[in-house]
């Protein structure tokens, strides 16, 4: 059931409860993102402490990038209303406004 409004939360015209919070979390996803892309950049010392080669490191750092992209890409479409995935819901129609009536009074200046 869960599932399903994460996904429906991505139709156009839809969005997740309280966007704000969850726009608050977005950014602190993305920089917790850039921050581990830049530790692993600047850390040589990781390769001869862990024992891992720098290709290794490459691999670790794509991934968290694209799993940081793909969240991002989530949020942002899950957080707004005005783009979706789906063809948009037609706005409902406004009665059509009518024209005030003019009374002979306000016509002949009395």
């Amino acid at each position: 059931m869960q599932i399903s409004l994460l996904f429906k939360a991505l139709k156009t015209g839809e969005q997740l409860a309280d966007p704000t919070t969850w726009k608050v979390r977005q950014n602190a996803i993305n920089v917790c993102t850039a921050a581990l892309g830049l530790v692993f950049a600047f850390m040589p010392h990781l390769q001869s402490t862990l024992g891992i080669t720098n290709d290794d490191l490459l691999m670790i750092a794509g991934g968290i990038a694209t799993i940081g992209g793909v969240v991002n890409n989530y949020l942002t479409t899950a957080t707004t209303k005005k783009i979706g995935v789906g063809v948009a819901p037609e706005p409902e129609e406004q009665p059509a406004k009518q024209p005030a009536e003019l009374k002979a009074d306000s016509l002949s200046g009395q």
